[in-house]
């Protein structure tokens, strides 16, 4: 028996034998006619030709949820704490999986639901309505434990990302709670070529708000379309800067623009097109680039 817990690793064929099944496992039984039984203990079972097979455990927490893939094609979802073990007679697969925390009333989830699906467990919707291919999309606003139940699919937003620097990263941030509040912010790195083919570049800091969902949902990847429309802002402020202005007892008109949200029209309208409004812009840092150092280095 051991001091152990046996789990699926564990088959073995008996011709003749017994099994001591302790309190916390379970096992599968098949007989010389294939005939199945499952045992969960504690017991002793007596065995006869017949293939044991030790079962999976597998646990959902408070905050988790076990899906469970029937033999018969049937989906489950069961709401933890709760324990079942895996039986290949019965189960394709087992898995337990975190819900999701939406903590503030500013931060919402989109819950696609199929025709036939289950609503979930009592969880109010702030909008509802019917998508392509006739399932239902709700929106879901926090704070609230949300898992699943059967035939619902939480949408899962994947948008690209500077990290703060000039390039974009496709596809970078995956994630399905969307934050609404007020406070966002998005920090880029934007290179401009000046009138006279010198290069600096600056770091900016955009305010901005979440203003139509339904235009961020058929956006799919708003940054990528804002960092579109701020690289096309970029070339039109560098064609009306010089590198002359770039000194420092003339830099203030190059600060003052960057700092101005009408020399970004393609940005703000990028953003409200994608359900977004941009509320201001900050200039962190300004690089003059190596070109421009080395001219004032001469000087």
């Amino acid at each position: 028996m051991g001091v152990t817990f046996r789990s699926g690793g564990y088959i073995k064929h008996v011709y003749q034998g017994k099994r001591t099944v302790k309190d916390g496992e379970a096992c599968a039984i098949w007989n010389d006619r294939g005939q199945h039984r499952q045992v969960v203990g504690p017991e002793r079972v007596w065995l006869l030709n017949s293939t044991v097979r030790f079962l999976t455990r597998i646990k959902a927490e408070n905050h988790q949820y076990l899906r469970v893939c029937h033999r018969d094609g049937r989906v489950e979802h069961i709401n933890g704490p709760c324990s079942m073990y895996r039986n290949p007679a019965w189960h394709d697969e087992v898995t337990f999986h975190d819900g999701i925390d939406v903590k503030s009333g500013s931060d919402c989830i989109v819950v696609y639901r199929a025709a036939d699906g289950a609503p979930s467990e009592s969880i109010p919707a702030e909008k509802t309505h019917k998508v392509q291919g006739g399932r239902e999309m709700k929106v879901i606003r926090g704070p609230v434990l949300f898992r699943p139940k059967e035939g619902e699919q939480v949408h899962e937003f994947k948008w690209s990302s500077t990290l703060g620097g000039a390039q974009l990263i496709e596809g970078r941030n995956s994630f399905s709670v969307l934050h609404t509040d007020k406070e966002r912010s998005w920090k880029v790195t934007l290179p401009v070529a000046t009138s006279d083919l010198a290069s600096f570049s600056a770091q900016l800091s955009f305010k901005y708000h979440m203003t139509s969902l339904e235009k961020l949902m058929q956006a799919t990847d708003p940054i990528r379309k804002m960092f579109t429309g701020l690289r096309a802002d970029g070339q039109v402020i560098g064609s009306k800067i010089s590198s002359e202005q770039l000194r420092s007892d003339k830099i203030d008109s190059v600060t003052s623009t960057l700092t101005s949200l009408s020399a970004f029209p393609s940005l703000v309208t990028a953003a409200n097109d994608s359900g977004f409004c941009v509320t201001s812009v900050t200039l962190i840092e300004l690089d003059h680039g190596s070109m421009l150092k080395q001219l004032a280095g001469a000087e």
